[in-house]
This record gives structure tokens, C-alpha cells and sequence, in this order.
């Protein structure tokens, strides 16, 4: 396996580091370690969020049903498991004998199901204490989807191509019921770890068609969440009630203050899954903005916005003011090498020295039988 490492060093003042780990398998796809010195760091809380413990999000898992009859394929029949673990609070606090390289079994205090909050796969921390956690819906681990009963047993089937009557397999995105979509933010409170949606992404009042989200990020300075929209391409600012309070196209702010020729959001490129254009198999198909505005990671470090979009492994910066308001300056920090896949940049952090550390993943490859998650580079 391929791990490629990136460090730049900036002259902005050092913010404190919240480490990031992603496994290269990808069944673990976000963990943040909370540290003591951080600003975020927890204290003893009924959510299981203490000091030095990580949270971590992954794909839940499939469920098949108990008999199937020869000749028939698996994958057909496969669903989201609901009672997997979607995220987690990892108590690393006591491993049971000193590191020595071995797989330790940690406790897990907290654990949210798909039934409960769908896939999620950015994780970020505000600065209470203890911190709350936010997470973001996912499209990372692929797009089943069911309909109408063709078999005549009576239940939904899972199908490859969209159509009337077509609908999200159970536990992508969470219960309907809570008003969870593909445009969820979820919050998990810090002390009680009670999950409730905060806001459902969207533009001008559409909701997002399946694509979800990207990077989820907490700015100290301004207070406020930004979420990177995968279907459009915008970068949201929320205030912590869940209120988006701000907006960035890099598309076409970015752009444009880069030299370059804008790429605005074209509306008739929206995906659904009612219509037989959609194709579970085909990435495609599901809505993603053009590589040129399609953003994934974000940060804030030193007063600006650090994100990454597709369009070349490229990571700009624009400046973030503590009033939440946007520069006019944006430009391209650094170029990221490709790895041997199609890949983009899934998060990015910085280090206590001031060095940007970086993870690309795999594009989603929407394997039929849930096996070709992804993978990654460090």
C-alpha cells in the first residue's frame, strides 16, 4: 500500500493540533483525537468524551438475510446493517498493557448506529467543554437504493438504476422521521451524546439530491461550522444553532481571484434518483459538482480557510475573518501529487509546528456488494 505524505509550513501563527487518522481500509473513515491541550478538551462527560479519547465514523456495515436461495446473488439481497456503528466515542485511555505494537480491544462509550444517523464521514469538535461533535452525511461508502416491490414478496428491492417510486436504502442517511437527508449536519451533544439534526444543507431552498457532503470544520474565531456541499460545490458557514450565516463559491469567487475562468453551479446538473439517468454502479451519475468546484476537505489555520478541490489535488486558502465573512484573495497553496487512483484531498490539519498534513481518498466506486469501499493515502 501507497502512503503519500505532504507537509507544507506556513508562517501563520500555530493553532493547536486535533490529530486525524485514516485507515486505509476505510471501515474506519474519521477519527479525532482529543488532546489535553486543546481548547476542546473534555471533561468527564456522560457521552464518554474525555481527554485523549477519539471519535471515529466508518461505514456501518451489510446485513444479509439469513437464507438465500441458489442461484441468486448476494449483493442483491444485501442491506445496510442499521445496528452497525456509524460513529463512535473510542475510550484510548486505558488499553490494558503498554503499546508494544499489538490490535487492542478499547471500550467504546458511545456508539451511534445507522438506524439512528445514517453514514457520516467528516467529524469536528467546537470548543465547549466538553465539546460537542458534529458529523457529516456521507455518499463516501456509495448510493443504494430501493424500489417498489418487483418480486412480489411484498418489501422494497434493492435496485442499480433509478426510478418512480425510488427512495434511499435504510440507513444511508439516516430516519426520515428526523428529518435527516443527504444534506445532514448532525450534532451529538457532549455531555448527554443525544444526535439531532442541525441543519440540512441545501441551495435556495433546494434540498441536496444524493451527492451529500464533504469536509465538516469549526472556526474558533467566528464561532460558526463550515461544511463543504458536494452537489454544488459551495462552502457553507453555519452559526452553531444550525443557521447558515455565510457562503463561498469557489467556482466563482475562488476562481476568478485566482485567475482563472469561473465555473458556476449549474443547476440542471442535479441528480435523482426517480430517474433512470441515475446509476448506483456509475459515481457520475449521482450529482457531484464539476471536479473544477467540487470540494471535499476544509480547515481554518492562521485567520484563513484552507480547502481542497478535485480539479488537480489542489488545496487554496481564502481569508476567514472572525466576523465570518470571506477575503477576496483566494489562491493555490500547494498541488498535491495523485496517487495510482483517482482520488481527492478528504482532509487536512495542521500540525503544532505549523505543517499541513494531508489524506486523499478514493473516488467512491459504487460496488454493487458493498466490498471496494476505498482507499487511502496518508
Amino acid at each position: 500500500m501507497t502512503f503519500l505524505v505532504v507537509r507544507a509550513a506556513l508562517s501563520a501563527r500555530v493553532e493547536n493540533l486535533r490529530a486525524f487518522f485514516l485507515q486505509p481500509v476505510l471501515l474506519l473513515a474519521a477519527l479525532i483525537l482529543l488532546a489535553p491541550v486543546t481548547a476542546a478538551s473534555a471533561q468527564n462527560a456522560g457521552s464518554g468524551l474525555l481527554d485523549g479519547n477519539a471519535v471515529t465514523s466508518g461505514f456501518s456495515g451489510v446485513q444479509l438475510p439469513p437464507q438465500i436461495a441458489i442461484g441468486v446473488d448476494p449483493a442483491a439481497h444485501a442491506t445496510i446493517d442499521l445496528d452497525g456503528p456509524a460513529l463512535r466515542i473510542v475510550d484510548l485511555q486505558a488499553l490494558g498493557e503498554a503499546p508494544a505494537g499489538q490490535l487492542a480491544p478499547p471500550a467504546k462509550q458511545l456508539t451511534l448506529p445507522a438506524r439512528q444517523i445514517g453514514q457520516v464521514f467528516s467529524i469536528a469538535l467546537d470548543d465547549a467543554t466538553p465539546p460537542n461533535i458534529y458529523a457529516a452525511a456521507t455518499s463516501a461508502y456509495g448510493l443504494p437504493i430501493m424500489v417498489p416491490d418487483t418480486d412480489g414478496d411484498g418489501g422494497p428491492d434493492r435496485a442499480q438504476q433509478g426510478g418512480p417510486g425510488a427512495s434511499f436504502m435504510p440507513g444511508l442517511f439516516g430516519p426520515v422521521a428526523a428529518g435527516a437527508g443527504p444534506g445532514s449536519v448532525w450534532r451529538i451533544d457532549g455531555v448527554s451524546g443525544e444526535a439531532r439534526v442541525l441543519a440540512s444543507i441545501g441551495l435556495d431552498g433546494v434540498a441536496n439530491g444524493g451527492a451529500a457532503l464533504g469536509g465538516i470544520t469549526f472556526d474558533r474565531q467566528s464561532k460558526t461550522l463550515l461544511v463543504a456541499d458536494r452537489e454544488t460545490g459551495m462552502i457553507h458557514r453555519l452559526d452553531l444553532g444550525g443557521r447558515e450565516v455565510g457562503r463561498y463559491d469557489h467556482g466563482v469567487q475562488g476562481r476568478t481571484a485566482g485567475g482563472l475562468a469561473p465555473v458556476p453551479f449549474d443547476v440542471a446538473k442535479r441528480a435523482s434518483i426517480t430517474q433512470p439517468s441515475f446509476q448506483t454502479g456509475k459515481p457520475d451519475t449521482w450529482g457531484y459538482a464539476p471536479a473544477a468546484r467540487r470540494i471535499f476537505a476544509v480547515a481554518v489555520h492562521g485567520g484563513r480557510l484552507f480547502y481542497a478541490v478535485a480539479d488537480g489535488l489542489q488545496i487554496w486558502s481564502v481569508a476567514s475573518g472572525a466576523d465570518g465573512a470571506f477575503g477576496a484573495d483566494a489562491r493555490i497553496e500547494l498541488t498535491v501529487p495523485p496517487g495510482s487512483s483517482p482520488g481527492e484531498i478528504s482532509k487536512i490539519v495542521f500540525d503544532d509546528q505549523g505543517r499541513m498534513l494531508v489524506t486523499e481518498r478514493a473516488a467512491p466506486s459504487g460496488a454493487f456488494a458493498f466490498m471496494e469501499i476505498g482507499r487511502a493515502h496518508v
